[in-house]
């Protein structure tokens, strides 16, 4: 697959901006070293005042300068939308009608509360770091997140780059189906890209330091690709990657498909509780 690959200029300022605090280091490590801020927008989780108190430790402590929270309240909303169908608005994806509606507002509040925290970081000429649009592993704040920093990026002719991100066909194993159905693996061979070196012991220095704290929330084995690769999503303000506009006729063969799809989930998640429950008396023996 041909994808063209570019030269980060030296005279453009870097700036990064995720949804969590350890989603820096995760899916953004390479150009921590480089950035003029480092910003996190909802260092606050909701449920889990231990995990504020950790996450600011952490920022006290951090090896980088310019590691700001922007003191947002999460939505606490990861799971609430239909993975196996998640849909792109404006701010984020929407949402199941089983959500919450006190979260469901938060979420959809979010947003504006988003562009009006970033905006005054950013500058013209800035090469902004953020989440891929299918949010890695399709966390819905992290979706929310990117769409808040492209509209920013048009706002004020910046770029904006994400992780390439994990295969489509990796996702589609795990049930997550928004690369696949709006950004699949064809439309961005043709995305400029550029690959970064990850300094792996840094990376182990900076997970400790969260898992110290209590406040790391991902897996405690994962180690990013390295080299990572990075792509181009808007240039100066022009978007080039966008959610694809799906045909009437493609619409209709995936609602076949999420019949399917949800009668293969919840029979595996059956299967699944009855080996639980067969397991459970020799285990308490």
């Amino acid at each position: 697959m041909y994808r063209p690959t570019v030269v980060i200029g030296a005279d453009r300022e870097i700036l990064v901006v995720v949804a969590h605090p350890d989603d820096e280091v995760l899916w953004l490590g390479p150009v921590l070293p480089k950035a003029r801020k480092i910003l996190a927008a909802f260092s606050v989780a909701s449920e889990n005042p231990a995990l504020t108190e950790g996450r600011e430790i952490v920022r006290r402590n951090y090896p980088y300068g310019g590691f700001e929270f922007l003191g947002l309240r999460n939505a606490d909303v990861y799971g609430q939308s239909d993975f196996l169908n998640r849909v792109p608005v404006d701010h984020g994806v929407n949402l199941m009608r089983s959500c919450r509606p006190e979260r469901a507002q938060r979420y959809r509040s979010n947003y504006a509360a988003l562009l009006a925290a970033i905006d005054p970081y950013v500058r013209p000429r800035t090469d902004i770091y953020t989440h891929n649009p299918w949010g890695e592993y399709g966390h819905e704040e992290h979706i929310q997140v990117n769409h808040a920093v492209v509209a920013l990026a048009q706002r004020h002719g910046c770029s904006v780059w994400a992780w390439d991100g994990l295969p489509s066909q990796e996702l589609v194993s795990q049930d997550v189906w928004l690369k696949a159905h709006y950004y699949p693996d064809e439309a961005l061979g043709e995305v400029p890209s550029v690959d970064l070196i990850v300094n792996l012991d840094r990376y182990k220095e900076i997970e400790t330091l969260y898992q110290r704290h209590n406040a790391w929330t991902w897996h405690d084995h994962y180690l990013p690709p390295d080299p990572s690769r990075f792509l181009q999503l808007v240039r100066d303000g022009d978007v080039l990657v966008s959610a694809r506009r799906l045909p009437w006729s493609r619409r209709v063969f995936i609602a076949r498909q999420i019949v399917f799809r949800k009668a293969r989930y919840y029979a595996r998640q059956g299967r699944g509780r009855i080996r639980s429950r067969v397991r459970a008396p020799a285990s308490q023996g």
